[in-house]
């Protein structure tokens, strides 16, 4: 049975035990796990009460704009939907020859704003640094951030785009010109990480690393979150208890279950390449919004500003 079809009997067996247990949480597992296309549109979510920061797009995409001098800007394309013309960029620090790629792609769910609203914190951060500081001197990464990824999403607040699908289930099909847009880059640029700030109904912040991702420098950036002060997660966002507070680690059998439902995720794509994914999950359930977009900055962050496996850190230690 093909990937597909594998997918559709699943679903309707997930579909049918849902209605005869009445079990409104495997319901929504069919509807957000299982469901590429389960939009009308960019409809707004009405199964969870998510606690929503204040997003100006228009603002948004000013403030990315305003840090051109610090950075490479290539405009990807342009998403038209109901008289908004919005892009997607490509931004990049490159770093020397030979230092390993990281690619962070934001806001694939655009109601999902603390995870699309750190962008521009952690770029700013970056552009105020002076490359006198030691934590500056010699980036180990190159760093490349593709955002938004759903502008349409981002300017709807849903977590759809304009056609009603969930680009985190097209990295497989890539249906979407949005999803085929993050191709495009990884494509042309080869990454050796991939970071995907997201938002989510747990208890706190934790981390998702898969199986080809690095552990340690998983644990490191979980670490310097609740170094920060900010709660850490005990249980994911389908209710299942963590081993460590704030991290999740995929082994293979995991990521053998995605391969066989056909996912479309973003880490199940990266995955198929070999490349490792960082998914961080802040709790949308929390009102505390500067924390929120500070988990992200503050575990993009570790990793950044930890030299990756065979890379010297460049301070001298």
């Amino acid at each position: 049975m093909s990937h597909n079809g594998r997918r559709i009997a699943l679903t309707l067996v997930l579909a049918l035990a849902s209605q005869l247990l009445g079990c409104r949480q495997l319901g929504l597992g069919v509807k957000y796990f299982l469901t590429p296309c389960a939009g009308n549109g960019p409809e707004r979510n009405a199964d969870f009460d998510l606690k929503l920061p204040p997003l100006d797009l228009d603002a948004f995409y000013a403030e990315l704009r305003g840090l051109q001098a610090n950075f490479e800007f290539e405009e990807l394309g342009r998403i038209r939907y109901q008289g908004r013309d919005d892009p997607q960029y490509w931004i990049r620090r490159p770093a020397p020859e030979g230092a390993p790629r990281m690619l962070i792609v934001a806001g694939v769910h655009g109601d999902e704003r603390a995870a699309l609203l750190a962008i521009p914190r952690l770029l700013a951060e970056l552009a105020d640094e002076s490359p006198t500081r030691e934590r500056a001197s010699s980036p180990s990464w190159d760093l490349s951030v593709l955002v938004p990824a759903n502008p349409v999403g981002a300017a709807h607040t849903s977590r759809y785009n304009g056609t009603g699908c969930d680009l985190n289930r097209d990295f497989g099909s890539f249906a979407n010109p949005e999803a085929r847009a993050v191709r495009n880059v990884v494509e042309r640029l080869d990454p050796d990480l991939v970071i995907a700030p997201h938002e989510g109904p747990q208890d706190g912040f934790f981390l998702i690393a898969t199986a080809d991702a690095d552990p340690e420098l998983a644990r490191r950036a979980v670490a310097a979150v609740a170094a920060a002060g900010i709660p850490l997660a005990r249980k994911s966002f389908l209710g299942l208890g963590l081993g460590s507070p704030g991290l999740s680690l995929e082994g293979p059998t995991i990521a053998a279950g995605k391969r066989a439902l056909g996912l479309g995720s973003l880490g199940t794509y990266m995955e198929s390449l070999g490349v490792g994914t960082f998914t961080t999950e802040s709790s949308w359930d929390s009102e505390d919004f500067e924390a929120r977009i500070d988990s992200h900055v503050i575990a993009i962050r570790a990793v950044l500003d930890s030299a990756p496996p065979g890379v010297s850190s460049g301070t001298g230690d």
